[in-house]
């Protein structure tokens, strides 16, 4: 009798199959695309996202083997505002290409260009937004939206060779090692903070921590 309740449900469950996966893909879908807003800082919902700013952009991280985090932090910074061929869109291009470990295998004009390509769209959706009073009155609208970027990409994330120096160095000597995994520990704590004390104590981590002549790209610890 249990063998044949057993035996039905499994063929219910195939059954289903299809539909139960159907909607965990639409479900992991529509929350991979707000997750993607958020840290775009988008606040309408745009069935064009995708081709036009998420997949692009994510195609640049990979060519370029940029970073993740910083680079998604690093875009708090830009100014819609700007002049795409102006002074500060190099500088901040420069910045963006250098969360990178190796600068040295980039085609740097290349890389520039197809920043300044998806920055463009990029200024132009912020724009239309802002213009839409999406993110409130003109005035407070860009303040509002960086704030919202702030909280949702992290300006720390642990990486596995801080952790392993961190392990080393408690292997070494555990009193002097446990206050290092303190600190590390307490900026674990405050992912999202601004400039405050915890960004002093990882640099103090990553000068006690970091070899020299091993160029590692860290969390770009700029005043944000």
């Amino acid at each position: 009798m249990v063998s044949e309740q057993v035996e039905a449900w499994t063929e219910k469950g195939k059954e289903l199959r299809i539909e139960v996966e159907h909607i965990v893909q639409q479900t992991y879908a529509t929350e991979y695309r707000r997750l993607l807003r958020n840290r775009l800082g988008f606040r309408k919902t745009d069935l064009k996202d995708q081709t036009q700013f998420f997949q692009p952009l994510l195609d640049i991280l990979e060519s370029q083997k940029l970073d993740f985090h910083i680079t998604f932090r690093n875009l708090l910074d830009f100014d819609p505002a700007w002049d795409l061929t102006g002074a500060e869109t190099d500088v901040y291009v420069a910045r963006l290409l250098a969360a990178t470990p190796d600068t040295s295998a980039m085609k740097r004009e290349e890389a520039i260009g197809q920043w300044k390509n998806w920055l463009k769209g990029y200024a132009e959706r912020i724009n239309a937004e802002v213009s839409e009073g999406l993110w409130g009155d003109a005035e407070n609208a860009k303040e509002e939206r960086r704030e919202n970027m702030r909280l949702v990409n992290p300006r720390f994330v642990l990486r596995q060779w801080l952790l392993e120096e961190v392990i080393r160095r408690v292997e070494r000597d555990s009193t002097s090692g446990k206050r290092v995994l303190a600190k590390v520990l307490n900026v674990c704590d405050l992912p999202y903070v601004s400039a405050t004390e915890a960004d002093w104590v990882f640099f103090r981590c990553l000068a006690i921590l970091t070899r020299p002549g091993v160029r590692r790209v860290t969390n770009g610890l700029k005043k944000s």
